[in-house]
C-alpha cells in the first residue's frame, strides 16, 4: 500500500485507469416501435402515440435511481495531530482502502488540479497484501519505513493487529520535524469503529472527496467504462455543460459532446465528462448510461471535513 499515491495522487486527479466492472445497459438500445396502422386512422394514431409517449416518459421519470454505495469502515485513526491540522480530504479505493489527508488549508472544489498544499499528513487503512515486507523498527512498532529526501516525505506502514488483517500507512510531507511527528502519529493510532459514506461510486480507481461541509466535490478521474474514458463528479456547484435536454436518472438533464449533467437533488449536481483526449468521441447515449449506473448519495455525511 502506498499512502502517498492513494492520498496525494488521488487528490491530484490521478485515478487508476483500470477497466470498470459491470455489464452494458441493454435497455438503452431498445428499438423504436414501428407504425402499423393505415393512413385512414393516422390522426387517431398520432393522438395515441403522443399519449403513450407522455405516459412512458412519466414512468421513466418515476424510475428510482441506483441506491447509494454502502459505507466503508474507517478502521484506524490517529489520536494525535500537529497543531492547526484538520482533515481536508478522503479517497475510497475499489479494494476498500480508505485514505485520509490532514493539513492547514481546505482543498476547495475549484482546486481541481495542482499540488496539495504543504505541509500535509495522510493515513490509509486497507487489506493486507502478501508482498508487504514489514521488518523495520520505528518508535517501538514493527513495520516498513521509507523516506524521500527530495520531497520531504516519510512513510511508515504497519499491521496493528494480525488477527484483523488491516494494514495502516501514515505519511508526512514537508512537516517540520517530520520523523518525530510521524512517530507520534503512529504511536497514537487506535482502532476506529466509525464508517465513512461513499457519495459517488462509478467506474474504477480512487474516488476523492474535498472541500468544506457546505461546498464540496466528489470526483473519480480518468475512469473507464468499456472503451470510454471519463471523469465523473458529484458537487454542490452546477457544472458548465451545454447541450440539449435529456432524461437522466429519471429527471431532465443536459447532454452534449462535453458531457452530461443532471441535478440529482437541490444544489447537488452529477456530471460525466470525457477526458480531454476523448472529447466528442463518446456517444451521448453512452454518457447518459454512465450517469444512470452511478451510485450517488446526494446528502452524504461530510461533517468530518475541516475537523481534527
Amino acid at each position: 500500500m502506498n499512502t502517498e499515491d492513494l492520498v496525494r495522487e488521488s487528490l491530484r486527479r490521478q485515478a487508476d485507469r483500470a477497466p470498470a466492472p459491470g455489464p452494458v445497459l441493454a435497455a438503452l438500445h431498445r428499438p423504436r416501435r414501428g407504425r402499423t396502422l393505415a393512413m385512414a386512422v393516422a390522426a387517431v394514431v398520432g393522438v395515441l402515440v403522443v399519449a403513450a409517449g407522455v405516459v412512458a416518459l412519466r414512468q421513466n421519470l418515476a424510475d428510482p435511481p441506483p441506491p447509494a454505495a454502502p459505507p466503508l469502515p474507517v478502521g484506524y485513526s490517529p489520536g494525535w495531530l500537529p497543531d492547526g491540522f484538520a482533515e481536508q480530504g478522503r479517497t475510497y479505493s475499489p479494494d476498500g482502502t480508505v485514505s485520509r489527508i490532514w493539513g492547514r488549508e481546505p482543498l476547495f472544489p475549484k482546486q481541481q488540479s495542482g499540488p496539495v498544499a504543504d505541509p500535509w499528513l495522510g493515513m490509509s487503512t486497507g487489506p493486507y497484501r502478501e508482498d508487504l515486507v514489514l521488518d523495520d523498527e520505528f518508535g517501538g512498532v514493527t513495520g516498513s519505513l521509507s523516506a524521500i529526501a527530495k520531497s520531504g516525505t516519510t512513510t511508515f506502514t504497519w499491521l496493528p493487529d494480525p488477527a484483523v488483517g488491516t494494514v495502516v500507512s501514515a505519511v508526512v510531507e514537508q512537516v517540520p520535524d517530520g520523523r518525530a511527528v510521524l512517530e507520534q502519529v503512529v504511536r497514537s493510532t487506535r482502532p476506529d469503529s466509525a464508517t465513512t459514506s461513499v457519495p459517488l461510486l462509478v467506474g474504477s480507481g480512487p474516488h476523492a472527496v474535498r472541500g468544506t461541509p457546505d461546498d464540496w466535490r466528489v470526483e473519480v478521474s480518468d475512469a473507464r467504462w468499456e472503451d470510454a474514458l471519463f471523469t465523473a463528479a458529484l458537487t454542490t456547484r452546477q457544472p458548465f455543460i451545454g447541450g440539449k435536454p435529456v432524461v437522466v436518472r429519471g429527471v431532465w438533464g443536459i447532454v452534449g459532446e462535453h458531457g452530461v449533467a443532471v441535478e440529482v437533488a437541490p444544489d447537488r449536481w452529477l456530471s460525466v465528462q470525457p477526458v480531454p483526449g476523448m472529447l466528442g468521441m463518446i456517444p451521448e447515449d453512452r454518457l447518459v448510461a454512465i450517469a444512470n449506473i452511478a451510485r450517488v448519495d446526494p446528502h452524504p455525511d461530510l461533517s468530518w471535513l475541516g475537523k481534527r
